[in-house]
């Protein structure tokens, strides 16, 4: 199940893009993504940085990752994404946690 970031979230994942990815450090830009992100058919945002052309964010197969293209990949890169992708995963972990919480809170009422 692809799990919708809530706008806190989309902005955090942002922050892990730029931080881990060099993405745009960019008011607009993180606007544009978040406003994507949290739409309801969002799967996958090119955001380059030092991933390249081929760096994406996805949200896809109950996952939140980045990847780049495998011919351009190098073993910098690979460690980057490795790196990000843990942080993804552990943002996603929280976030999931929290809906549950949620959902589990609705449900006894």
């Amino acid at each position: 199940m692809n799990l919708i970031p809530n706008e806190r979230e989309a902005g955090d994942i942002y922050d892990i893009l730029v931080e881990s990815c060099g993405a745009r450090d960019d008011a607009i830009e993180k606007g544009a993504f978040v406003q994507a992100v949290v739409g309801p058919n969002f799967t996958e945002w090119r955001f380059q940085g030092t991933l390249g052309f081929g760096g994406k964010f996805w949200n896809n197969a109950g996952k939140w990752y980045v990847s780049c293209y495998p011919e351009d990949q190098t073993s910098a890169m690979k460690q980057t994404i490795v790196e990000a992708n843990v942080a993804l995963a552990t943002l996603r972990a929280t976030a999931w946690a929290s809906f549950q919480a949620l959902l589990d809170r609705s449900q006894s009422r």
